[in-house]
């Protein structure tokens, strides 16, 4: 390599990068960058996969045709803390909400008629809370199982899905 040239190597923030890729050619005596060693991250990408990593894999199981979540559960309250950071993510990035699907289980036993009502009832009751929480209704769908998966899952349970990256990098 040339000794004119910068060689910049280890992690780095997109921001930093850009910086450094705007401003190099203005330090004295250098003619070329080499970043041929640096590795690159976004923290807010890393955080938003983080958030929804943690709000997909809370599920809040059921007793035969309850429909009834605790809102003073400590998972309760972990979706609510990390739906609110979620979206101050998102309306940050994008300008809007966060976009999510509220699912409702059911198992086997029942009709379909039953199970389809049970599974859209859950999803209501777990929207309702997250509404009274300040999650804004507009944000949320809801389904039964029977009518969101192809095979249904035979568990008593609900789920939320999210439902894009809000264009968050």
């Amino acid at each position: 390599l040339d000794p004119s040239t910068l060689i910049v190597s280890g992690l780095a923030t997109i921001d930093w990068y850009e910086r450094l890729d705007q401003n190099w050619a203005l330090l004295a005596g250098v003619d070329s960058l080499d970043v041929t060693g640096l590795k690159t991250h976004d923290p807010v990408a890393d955080e938003w996969a983080e958030l929804r990593g943690r709000i997909q894999a809370i599920e809040f199981s059921y007793p035969k045709e309850s429909v009834e979540v605790d809102p003073n559960s400590a998972k309760f309250q972990l979706l609510i803390s990390s739906l609110r950071r979620a979206n101050q993510l998102s309306l940050q990035l994008t300008a809007s909400p966060v976009k999510l699907d509220i699912v409702g289980y059911t198992d086997e036993t029942g009709t379909v008629r039953l199970n389809e009502q049970i599974g859209l009832q859950r999803a209501e009751q777990l929207k309702q809370l997250l509404v009274t929480h300040g999650v804004g209704p507009g944000q949320m769908r809801t389904f039964s199982g029977l009518r969101y998966e192809d095979a249904p899952i035979n568990m008593r349970k609900t789920r939320i899905v999210i439902l894009t990256d809000q264009g968050i990098r």
